[in-house]
């Protein structure tokens, strides 16, 4: 079954999110299910573990995974600021503040991974390569269209 190349977009640019912490395979299953959820059509883990190496991916997929993971990297930002806004004198003395300290953690982390920003010193390669590779094609398609790219 051929895909669409948005349908190709939202899965390198959640399975960029998913990587840093978990197996390729079990990131590609959670994509898998994540797309068959949002789109109603099955992808399968095998496909998207294709398109992450690069087959079957064309500019424009690419560029519209970049544009993705700048939307989804805003809005951990926002979430990662909303949760430390929340921590006040009042919740410091409440167990809450270590779920809010935990959510903005998480989202700090989501945030620079999306950006191609190292999480730790031991993420793999593999993640950065594709934010890398992606993020030079949304800087291309950006400057054949007189656009600037932001990042």
């Amino acid at each position: 079954m051929a895909h669409s190349d948005e349908i190709k977009a939202a899965a390198l640019a959640l399975f960029t999110a998913e990587r840093a912490h978990v197996s390729e395979d079990l990131a590609a299953r959670r994509v898998s299910k994540a797309l068959q959820e949002t789109y109603k059509k099955p992808v399968s883990a095998s496909s998207i573990k294709r398109w992450v190496s690069g087959t079957h991916v064309n500019d424009e997929a690419l560029k519209d995974a970049g544009e993705k993971m700048e939307k989804l990297s805003d809005l951990f930002e926002s979430l990662a600021r909303g949760a430390l806004s929340g921590i006040t004198p009042e919740k410091i003395e409440k167990a809450s503040v270590a779920h809010l300290a935990t959510v903005a953690g998480i989202a700090v982390d989501k945030m620079q991974l999306l950006r191609g920003e190292a999480t730790s010193r031991n993420v793999e390669r593999s993640a950065g390569s594709l934010w890398d590779h992606i993020n030079r094609v949304s800087k291309d398609a950006a400057q054949r269209n007189g656009r600037h790219h932001t990042n």
